[in-house]
């Protein structure tokens, strides 16, 4: 039980698992979350048929495999040269 006050009775449910999408498409973003502003003015940019993975949160996973199939590379306020210093 989480709450019981009154009329009302709120209980958790332990068996509640957030729904969880899948898409085939993911592209690597060199910036900030201003990406997804500038992303959202892109006409072309699906985000619900694109994974944005942020190489600054995911560098050890990017380095691994991630750069080999991503379907590309955004650079938001950025270069390719911070790609390197990281």
């Amino acid at each position: 039980m989480v709450h019981n006050c009154s009329n009302s009775l709120i209980l958790r449910n332990n068996f509640y698992t957030p729904r969880f999408f899948a898409v085939e498409n993911y592209s690597v973003v060199v910036g900030g979350l201003e990406s997804f502003l500038s992303l959202a003015k892109i006409d072309d940019f699906n985000f619900t048929e694109n994974t944005l993975f942020f190489a600054d949160r995911n560098y050890k996973l990017l380095k691994k495999i991630l750069f080999r199939n991503s379907g590309s590379l955004i650079f938001v306020n950025s270069n390719p040269l911070e790609l390197c210093l990281q």
